[in-house]
C-alpha cells in the first residue's frame, strides 16, 4: 500500500523554491566572510612577525616593518645587570628590574646602554668593583621587557677583554636583540642600526667618547653616508662627568659639531644622573637621561630617570618626557607619581634652555617635522 502525497498548488512550489535560492545564498556568503577573516589573521600574524623578528631586514639592512608598528619608540639610559643587581634578580626572579614599566614590551622599538660585558664563562662581579659581567641567562627578561636595541658603545662593554666583547655581541643577537655600537673611537658602518618609522628611515648612531678621540672627518663622513640612506638622524652617545647634573662645555661642543653634520635629535648617557635639555639650531640634545637599572643608592639622583617616548602625532613628533625613580625599590625603576613628575620636571627645566620651561614642565616637546628632512624639524611652540 502506497502513500499518496497531496499535490500541493503551484504557489507553495514557487514558495519553497525561493525559500531554498534564499538560504543557499545566505550560506555561500557565510562562508565568504569566514573565508576573509581566515585571510586577514594571516595576513595579521605575518606582519607582526616581520615587525617583531629582529632578523627581518632587507638586502641594505634596514629593518622591513608593515604600518602596523607606529607604535612609539622608547629611549631609555644606562642598563647594568651585573653585581648587586644580579644577585637581586636570583633572590626576586630574573624580572625583577622591569616588573613595574610594562608599557616598554608594547612598543616596537626599545633602546638602551648595555652597561657591561658578557664573558663565556660567567663569574659574579664582586661588590665595589667595576668591570661588570653579566650573565647570559637574564638576556631573556629584557627582551620580554620590550627591549629591541642594546648599545655596546660605552666604557664597560671591553670590561672583560675583546673575546668577551664578541661574545656579548653573539648572546644578545641570539636572544634578539641587536647589539650595535663600537666601544672604542674608530666609527663604522656597525655604528648605525636603522629603523622604519611613520614610512620614514631613521638611522641611529652609537657613539662612545669616554677616553676616545675621533677623527672628525671620518665621523663627518659616516653621518653623511647614513644621512643618504635615512629620513632622520638620532645620536645617541656615552659622555660627559659622572654624577655632574649640568653638561660640560666639551659635551656642548660635541653636540654642536653633530648638529651640525644634520643629526636631528642627541640622547646621552653616562653621568648617571639625568642632565638638561637644550636646541643647536634644529637639533635637540637630551644631555643625559641618567641611570635606568643601576645598584646605585648613594643619592637620589643616581635612582632617578627619564625615558623618552617619540610618537609620531597630529601636530608633529612628540618627544614624550617620563620620569622614573627607583627610590624605595632598589635597582626597580617605576613611573614617577603626579607629584613627583611635576617636581622633577620643574627642576629639569631650570637646568635647561629657558625657551624650553613651558614644554618641559608639560612633560612633551614637539617637532614640527615629517621625519623627511633634518631642514624642516623645528621646536613647536605649542
Amino acid at each position: 500500500m502506497s502513500l499518496k502525497l497531496p499535490k500541493l498548488p503551484k504557489v507553495y512550489l514557487v514558495l519553497y523554491w525561493f525559500l531554498g535560492v534564499v538560504y543557499m545564498l545566505v550560506g555561500l556568503i557565510f562562508l565568504e566572510v569566514k573565508y576573509e577573516q581566515k585571510q586577514n589573521t594571516t595576513t595579521i600574524l605575518k606582519m607582526n612577525s616581520v615587525y617583531s623578528a629582529t632578523a627581518g631586514t632587507t638586502k641594505s639592512g634596514l629593518v622591513s616593518v608593515s604600518e602596523e608598528s607606529l607604535t612609539p619608540i622608547y629611549f631609555v639610559g644606562d642598563v647594568m645587570l651585573a653585581r648587586h643587581v644580579e644577585a637581586l634578580m636570583q633572590e626576586h626572579g630574573s624580572d625583577y628590574p622591569f616588573r613595574q614599566l610594562n608599557f616598554l614590551a608594547s612598543s616596537s622599538y626599545v633602546f638602551g646602554n648595555f652597561e657591561a660585558s658578557i664573558p663565556k664563562v660567567h663569574t659574579k662581579t664582586p661588590n665595589y668593583t667595576f668591570s661588570f659581567a653579566v650573565n647570559p641567562i637574564f638576556l631573556v627578561s629584557l627582551k620580554q621587557a620590550g627591549f629591541t636595541h642594546l648599545s655596546l658603545a660605552n666604557n664597560h662593554a671591553l670590561d672583560n677583554g675583546v673575546d668577551a666583547l664578541v661574545n656579548t655581541k653573539l648572546e644578545l643577537e641570539a636572544t634578539g636583540l641587536t647589539a650595535w655600537g663600537n666601544p672604542q673611537a674608530e666609527v663604522a658602518t656597525s655604528s648605525f642600526t636603522y629603523l622604519t618609522f611613520n614610512e620614514k628611515i631613521v638611522a641611529v648612531l652609537a657613539l662612545n667618547t669616554i677616553g676616545m678621540t675621533f677623527v672628525e672627518a671620518d665621523l663627518l663622513t659616516l653621518l653623511a653616508e647614513a644621512s643618504a640612506q635615512s629620513d632622520f638622524q638620532i645620536a645617541y652617545v656615552h659622555w660627559g662627568t659622572e654624577y655632574d647634573t649640568k653638561r660640560s662645555v666639551w659635551q656642548r661642543d660635541f653636540a654642536e659639531l653633530l648638529a651640525t653634520a644634520g643629526v636631528d635629535i642627541i640622547i646621552g648617557h653616562h653621568p648617571h644622573v639625568v642632565q638638561g635639555i637644550e636646541t643647536i639650531g634644529n637639533t635637540v640634545v637630551f644631555y643625559s637621561l641618567g641611570n635606568f637599572i643601576f645598584d646605585q643608592y648613594f643619592s637620589p639622583e643616581v635612582q632617578t630617570g627619564l625615558v623618552l617616548k617619540l610618537d609620531y602625532t597630529s601636530p608633529g613628533l612628540a618627544i614624550n618626557l617620563i620620569p622614573v625613580t627607583s627610590q624605595g625599590m632598589r635597582a626597580q625603576p617605576r613611573a614617577m607619581s603626579e607629584t613627583e613628575q611635576a617636581i622633577f620636571l620643574k627642576n629639569l627645566a631650570e637646568d635647561s634652555e629657558k625657551r624650553l620651561t613651558s614644554m618641559i614642565t608639560s612633560g612633551v616637546l614637539y617637532l614640527d617635522t615629517t621625519l623627511a628632512t633634518s631642514a624642516e624639524m623645528i621646536i613647536m611652540e605649542l
